[in-house]
């Protein structure tokens, strides 16, 4: 147990240390900066009484529903040739809530708990 809370300790001094971008760049194959300059998938969340279409129009974007339900929230995604470029055009129109890349995350490995 005493070892543990050693090993413990020493974890979360390792990370106090670390400048706070270190940790973005762990793993870095789900940040923006994986995104790069390559095509890919914007998700969007506008305000809710945002014209979906006028935005479309004023960013040169076709803009889908992510679902059925999400048009009550303007919940809405895009195919951009160039993420980073669109994730900068998009992220100063202060109709956009929140702008991101699209990322696909996947599990490394399973609870071997028999209860979980």
């Amino acid at each position: 147990m005493k070892s543990a809370l050693i090993v413990l300790a020493l974890c979360v001094t390792a990370l106090v240390l670390m400048k706070p971008g270190a940790l973005l760049e762990v793993g870095a194959q789900g940040s923006v900066a994986a995104a790069g300059t390559g095509p890919g998938v914007l998700v969007l969340d506008l305000k809710d009484d945002t014209d979906v279409d006028a935005f479309a129009q004023r960013h040169g974007l076709t803009l889908e529903y992510s679902a059925a339900v999400s048009k009550d929230e303007a919940l809405v995604r895009a195919q951009v040739p160039n993420v980073a470029a669109a994730l900068a055009k998009v992220k100063g129109d202060p109709a956009v809530e929140v702008a991101e890349p699209e990322i696909e995350m996947k599990a490394l490995g399973f609870p071997n708990d028999p209860r979980y």
